[in-house]
């Protein structure tokens, strides 16, 4: 009679697509009796399709990535830009001979609604916020780009750490204006203390340029990314006049996209392999 011990690897959903933007990641957990996983003959299927081969991509969409982290016996499987394509497909690992049984990403149709169509049209997510960046003929000065914010239930952007800062340069430069764009930020109330204009609370992040905020005219008290080529200025924020015009983004949060509930399915699913180590 041989001996045998049992091995099992267990996925899990680690990122909700809802809350961090349109990405979801799969960790294989390991338990059994042999080393895992840093080793090769790690691979990952889409469809039965090869996608990822040890930490290589094989398919040409670079939407995926994969971490191994051997002193934990688990590997994951980032997708990038969770869309329409990845709904319904059948997603399995293998690890060595063994290869698992498959799960399935769905989500719910009822309210014929995707993770993308959470935003408007016209309408940017990032994180948990949908962003509207005007057009390069859509410029306003501060208090009338407020007020077309609030008409359209958002408010005036609030940048709140260096990734949505990040986040915010590359949305400017695909609209291709020449405009500054009005945020938020200003200190209408108290010369001194910057507060958001949506939330009136006092800023805990910013991006000030070099010298900046300065009230060079006694009157500048609203804030704007700057939009030039000079060098070390390019999104930087700068106070101005708020009866200058400029561009402007308005944002709101997911929950304000809309008053009616509705419920979403996140991918979920748990895949398991046996393997028999004989003595």
């Amino acid at each position: 009679m041989f001996p045998f011990v049992i091995s099992a690897l267990t996925l899990t959903v680690e990122t909700s697509p809802f809350k961090y933007g349109n990405e979801v990641t799969l960790k294989c957990l390991y338990s059994g009796p042999i080393t895992c996983c840093s080793s090769s003959s790690r691979v990952w299927r889409r469809d039965g399709t090869y996608i990822m081969s040890d930490g290589v991509q094989v398919d040409n969409t670079k939407k995926y990535e994969e971490t191994v982290n051997a002193a934990g016996h688990f590997f994951e499987l980032k997708i990038f830009n969770l869309g329409e394509s990845d709904f319904g497909k059948v997603f399995q690992c293998q690890y060595g001979f063994s290869t698992s049984n498959s799960v399935t990403l769905t989500k719910d149709f009822t309210h014929g609604h995707s993770l993308y169509d959470l935003c408007p049209s016209n309408w940017t997510r990032f994180a948990d916020s949908c962003y509207y960046p005007s057009t390069h003929g859509q410029v306003h000065n501060f208090h009338t780009a407020a007020t077309f914010c609030n008409g359209h239930n958002s408010h005036l952007v609030e940048l709140d750490s260096p990734e949505e800062q990040v986040f915010m340069e590359k949305l400017i430069n695909k609209t291709n204006s020449l405009h500054d764009f009005w945020i938020g930020a200003n200190d209408i109330d108290h010369e001194g203390i910057w507060k958001w204009n949506g939330s009136n609370t006092v800023l805990n992040y910013s991006h000030w340029c070099t010298g900046e905020p300065n009230n060079a005219l006694q009157g500048e008290d609203c804030a704007a990314l700057n939009v030039n080529n000079i060098p070390g200025k390019n999104f930087c924020w700068n106070d101005y006049s708020c009866k200058s015009y400029h561009n402007f983004v308005c944002e709101k949060s997911i929950s304000a996209v809309s008053t009616t509930t509705n419920t979403y399915t996140l991918p979920t699913g748990t895949l398991e392999w046996r393997t028999v180590a004989r003595k």
